[in-house]
């Protein structure tokens, strides 16, 4: 009879282990204070829970099933709030059933430190603590005068580069993780030569996750928006009412701005743009100003405040060319691509150019320093 109790109560305890480990578990330390409210989400299942803070400094547990590997979202909102502010949220990964905790401050709370599950790599560890030096780095940025900000601000940029290094050692060290891919479609902006051998290299059962499958897609319309690549076609109404068709523009250079009224370093190279314009637009080279996820009122002002003279268009005034940036492997903003008088890809330039602009280089290079429009 004992060692049947003892049997009985064996089998318990591995069904009990088990079931645990079918879920997944976040574990937050922090300062919370009564009232407050961490949201939970898992946008692939669709799920959001909420846990409300029952006393100060209260360590919340969030407990649910495991169903595939990917991002668990929280955030958190202060007693007698409904917004969450930019810096109470941040995301955790899950490869499998795994306990995580996140110890932090809910200031700063985008900002903890993780423990468990992926977080036990050597690598992923050395990511997270570059993260919060990025955000005391963030944090200079914001109260520094304006003419600290660029230094700061390389500063900054010097640490993602270092974090990129990291995450694609973890992605070359783990092929068959679907984390792996998790990283890598946040890197799609970079070169085919560095995204394929990556991609090639996951185990099917990676390729198949989500996380495998969009960048697949986001791999077929990145080879078909490259140099020497014949530009897609499009039709949009520009601010006028009027058709405004690429094709119509064949035989000239034509430079594709995508850019909007709220992206600074947009607003900061239309200057240099202007520059351009005057010296070559006209006969030979054209501008299309295409402003993407802007108000109207907004792209209308900032046209007329940057004195941008060429043909513009809003995607938002199209239907259906809000698809358009997609079509285009616009991957940021300001996103320049320069079409040859053939209607082929001829430069791609993403982000802002203070000193030797490929845009203007390539101007240079077939239209020459002085240029009689």
């Amino acid at each position: 009879m004992k060692k049947t109790a003892l049997f009985a109560l064996s089998a318990l305890f591995c069904i009990g282990a088990q079931a645990q480990n079918k879920d997944l578990k976040v574990e937050i330390s922090s300062d919370a204070t009564v009232g407050g409210r961490f949201v939970f989400t898992i946008p692939t299942e669709k799920v959001s829970d909420t846990i409300t803070v029952k006393k100060n400094g209260e360590k919340i547990t969030y407990t649910h099933p495991f169903k595939e590997a990917g991002y668990v979202y929280y955030s958190y909102i202060k007693a007698g709030e409904d917004k969450v502010d930019g810096m109470t949220k941040a995301s955790i990964f899950f490869e499998k059933p795994a306990t995580i905790q996140v110890n932090g401050k809910i200031e700063t709370l985008g900002y903890s430190t993780f423990n468990g599950g992926i977080y036990a790599d050597e690598n992923v560890k050395k990511v997270q603590s570059l993260s919060e030096k990025q955000y005391d780095i963030y944090a200079e940025y914001q109260k520094a005068p304006k003419e600290k900000k660029d230094s700061i601000r390389a500063e900054y940029d010097k640490i993602s580069d270092q974090q990129k290094i990291l995450n694609v050692a973890y992605i070359k060290a783990n092929p068959d993780k679907v984390y792996s891919a998790a990283l890598l479609s946040n890197m799609l902006r970079d070169s085919l030569s560095t995204i394929d051998p990556l991609y090639n290299a996951f185990s099917e059962n990676v390729k198949a996750s989500s996380y495998g499958k969009k960048i697949s897609e986001k791999l077929e319309r990145i080879r078909a928006i490259q140099v020497g690549m014949p530009a897609p076609d499009f039709t949009l109404k520009d601010i006028d009412g009027n058709e405004l068709k690429l094709s119509d523009f064949r035989g000239k250079w034509v430079l594709l701005d995508f850019w909007g009224s709220w992206c600074i370093w947009c607003r900061r190279g239309n200057p240099g743009l202007v520059e351009l314009y005057d010296k070559y637009g006209g006969k030979d080279f054209e501008i299309l100003g295409i402003a993407c996820r802007d108000k109207v009122e907004n792209w209308k002002k900032a046209i007329v405040d940057d004195k941008l003279p060429w043909r513009h268009a809003n995607v938002a005034q199209t239907e259906g060319a809000d698809q358009l940036p997609n079509i285009y492997n616009v991957p940021g903003y300001p996103c320049k691509i320069m079409i040859d008088p053939e209607g082929k890809i001829s430069v791609i330039s993403i982000g802002y150019h203070e000193k030797d602009d490929p845009i203007a280089l390539k101007l240079i290079e077939e239209l020459g320093e002085v240029y009689v429009k």
